[in-house]
């Protein structure tokens, strides 16, 4: 479909595609496209908007509203690239401006998207009638961050097992680590930050208007216990004093790295709530946020059982 001709702003329908080779297949598709007569000949919310299918039959989902044409994202992009052109030059003030930048660019770009529309249902062709707002489970968003947490819980497991592989091959070099019930109100605050994230979708079906504070507290927790954790190691094992200790700072700035983008997450989600944009039942961007808050609450529970745990 590359070759399909396309104005400014994509196709003027959506065709439906039976073959490896639709346009050879079918010589009149291109002119069905332009006419119309496929899905989405004409906007239905009066907005930018695309079709979301299932993963194996491309059967319509549900409408997917597209943010309008901006300058934010050709910024987000020249910053993202001055952020890494940088690093390969060691210019490394630059690269911190550039990716700040960069992350203002891509969250105000976002700023406009994941509003309901007031038609919960719409035509998009041939009497099919899609829901124009999904959450959870059955949304794209959803599962782009459980595959993001996978991901991120590989590189996490990673990191301990070259913990374990150390003490295992180097043993007599161990230093003893940090007691394992020393680290308990620690691990019992990360347990609060699973807490806070759960309690956030709970309070915002219940339609409560404060339902974001709790995930916003958690995100900010996550940074305190961080801290306190990495400062216990740091008095234990100065990062460059052996393997091990580079092995647990290492597990620790993951840790770190995940709270951060957590605190970020929650205060975009909380200026929203200020502005009223997390609508009353169900929201994408609650639902994300709840979900990678609990991720870090139990990455970080995790990292602070492994490395009092390993060599003990």
């Amino acid at each position: 479909l590359e070759w399909l001709p396309t104005e400014l702003f994509s196709t003027r329908s959506i065709p439906v595609v039976k073959s490896r080779e639709p346009l050879w297949d079918n010589p009149d598709l291109s002119d069905d496209v332009e006419q119309g007569r496929y899905f989405l000949p004409n906007s239905a919310t009066g907005r930018r908007e695309t079709i979301v299918t299932s993963p194996l039959l491309a059967e319509p989902q549900y409408l997917q509203i597209m943010p309008g044409p901006s300058p934010w994202p050709f910024a987000a992009a020249i910053f993202t690239a001055g952020f890494f052109l940088a690093l390969t030059v060691q210019a490394y003030m630059f690269a911190w401006v550039s990716g700040a930048l960069a992350t203002v660019a891509v969250l105000r770009w976002l700023w406009d998207t994941d509003r309901p529309v007031d038609q919960p249902h719409v035509d998009i062709g041939a009497g099919i009638r899609v829901p124009t707002y999904v959450t959870g489970p059955s949304s794209h968003g959803w599962w782009a961050m459980v595959i993001l947490m996978i991901v991120m819980g590989m590189i996490f497991a990673m990191a301990l097992f070259s913990l374990a592989f150390l003490w295992g091959n180097q043993p007599s070099f161990w230093t003893k680590p940090l007691p394992l019930t020393e680290g308990m109100g620690i691990v019992a605050g990360y347990a609060g930050v699973m807490l806070a994230a759960w309690a956030t979708r709970r309070l915002h079906l219940g339609g409560k208007s404060w339902a974001s504070i709790p995930v916003l507290l958690g995100a900010l927790a996550t940074l305190g216990l961080t801290w306190l954790d990495a400062s216990a190691w740091f008095a234990l094992l100065p990062p460059d004093t052996s393997g091990q200790s580079a092995a647990v700072n290492a597990i620790l700035c993951l840790q770190a790295m995940v709270g951060a983008i957590a605190m970020l997450m929650a205060a975009y989600l909380g200026w929203r709530a200020v502005k009223g944009l997390i609508s009353a039942t169900r929201n994408n961007t609650l639902d994300l946020t709840c979900l990678f808050v609990g991720y870090a609450g139990a990455q970080g529970l995790v990292g602070t059982i492994f490395t009092r745990a390993i060599g003990a």
